[in-house]
């Protein structure tokens, strides 16, 4: 029983690191191809915009990682973290393209 608990926790941690580069990725990448013109003083700065959507994205990176991890049937415990980080990776980022166009940055 323990050890079925610490593979979980493993591929919701390894779910929420990869779903946080994939947000710091595509928030990188979404403010070199959309450019936004200067706006001082106007509304949150940039860690702030991350932060939050970091925080409201965690749950979704968790949940990935562990229905990731419990994918495949088959295989040793490297398959399964592969395949908690790549849900954990690909699970946030439609929810983070919402995020940044609902907030117009």
């Amino acid at each position: 029983m323990k050890k079925k608990i610490g593979y979980l926790l493993l591929n919701a941690l390894a779910g929420w690191v990869a779903g946080v580069l994939s947000i710091l990725a595509l928030c990188w990448v979404w403010l070199h191809v959309f450019p936004v013109e200067e706006r001082a003083g106007q509304g949150a700065a940039l860690p702030t915009i991350l932060w939050m959507i970091i925080l409201i994205l965690t749950p979704v990176s968790i949940i990935g990682g562990i229905i990731g991890g419990r994918l495949p049937r088959e295989g040793g415990t490297r398959d399964k973290l592969a395949y908690a980080a790549l849900f954990g990776f690909l699970f946030p980022l439609p929810f983070t393209c919402f995020i940044l166009y609902y907030i117009g940055f």
